[in-house]
């Protein structure tokens, strides 16, 4: 299989700014849970 590198630079950094909103998203609803959390 052929790589690409522009290719795969882009896919790695989509792939990673997914994962870091995932992420970012993530903890955003924990803190709100821990927040009206009783």
């Amino acid at each position: 299989m052929k790589k690409i590198k522009g290719e795969t630079k882009t896919y790695t950094g989509s792939f990673e700014q997914k994962i870091e909103k995932e992420y970012l998203e993530e903890i955003e609803t924990n803190r709100v849970n821990n927040y009206t959390r009783p």
